[in-house]
């Protein structure tokens, strides 16, 4: 039988609170050169084109092949319905705000804390407070306090990894999880990390699936 997680109201509110600190004070500093501004760009650019040319992500008006698209066209969404309302932003209008560009990563990294717990608990199933203490441990995380506000990556990376250590966690009890999370992952994934994860998914796949008599 699958452990359930004990105590996920006490999970949410510190999910809530890392929500709360995440996106507090987004728009207080410019974006940082180079790594911020890049994304930014990107998914300005992206907003700015009509279905099916947003499909690939340009920089300065050349094919952008630096990293996976999937946050990316995120912000763009968000600055797309930000362009709606603001319709200058579209035309050459003020740019969109920092906080605009940096919400989307905030939100995406804030769920290391819910995913975390979950793992705990797949690791800990007897142990009800292991997924309650665990949760506001993640709160201290650096990649999670600091590069999670940023217009980056790196939040949302640990994000898609700790997923996938949940799928494979409970890829004995139902192997469609993994499936469904290299679909959700794969985009966010650099080439290196989605290589090791694909062998790693592979071998416990080829290790799990047997014991479940799949």
């Amino acid at each position: 039988m699958a452990p359930r997680l004990q105590g996920w109201p006490w999970v949410v509110v510190i999910w809530l609170a890392a929500v709360a600190l995440l996106t507090a004070h987004l728009g207080d500093v410019p974006l940082r050169d180079w790594d911020e501004s890049l994304v930014a760009r990107v998914s300005l650019e992206i907003s700015r084109r009509s279905w099916p040319h947003n499909l690939l992500p340009t920089l300065w008006d050349q094919a952008y092949l630096n990293k996976p698209p999937l946050v990316h066209g995120l912000i763009a969404a968000v600055l797309a319905l930000w362009n709606g309302v603001h319709s200058g932003a579209i035309t050459g209008g003020p740019p969109p705000p920092e906080w605009l560009v940096r919400c989307v990563p905030a939100l995406l990294s804030s769920l290391v804390v819910p995913l975390v717990a979950l793992v705990q608990a797949r690791l800990r199933p007897e142990d009800r407070l292991a997924p309650m203490a665990t949760a506001p441990v993640a709160l201290t995380l650096l990649p999670l306090m600091r590069h999670g506000r940023l217009a980056m990556l790196d939040g949302t990376l640990i994000s898609a990894m700790t997923l996938q250590w949940w799928t494979l966690l409970s890829l004995a009890r139902q192997p469609s999880r993994l499936a469904i999370c290299r679909g959700v992952c794969w985009p966010v994934w650099p080439a290196p990390p989605s290589c090791c994860s694909s062998s790693s998914g592979v071998a416990a796949a080829a290790w799990s699936l047997p014991a479940a008599g799949v």
